[in-house]
């Protein structure tokens, strides 16, 4: 929390009657949202100028691209396959002797 503050103190003089009118209005969850984004990109922005190669000549987008493009998303496991697992399961379970070993 202490860290979440201290990132408001930095963008706003006032963050508290900030906060109190995001949470007012119901948007607490969407203010949050936007400011880890802006954040995030404000950092990646600050790589890209600062720390890329000069030889490196990929554009703002191709870099956001490149960035994005490690982060694979898993698919949920159906409910055929979750039943198929649990399945599977009991009968490991249900076979399972701690005397034997």
């Amino acid at each position: 929390m202490t860290e979440f503050l201290d990132l408001l103190f930095t963008e706003y003089a006032s963050p508290f009657i900030l906060l109190d009118t995001v949470i007012q209005t119901g948007q607490f969850v969407d203010f949050l949202e936007t400011f880890g984004r802006k954040r995030e990109e404000r950092i990646r922005w600050e790589y890209y100028i600062h720390k890329l190669s000069p030889l490196d000549d990929r554009s703002w987008d191709q870099f956001n691209k490149d960035l994005d493009g490690g982060i694979v998303m898993e698919e949920r496991p159906s409910d055929e396959e979750i039943t198929e697992t649990v399945k599977q399961s009991y009968k490991i379970m249900k076979g399972f002797n701690p005397e034997r070993g």
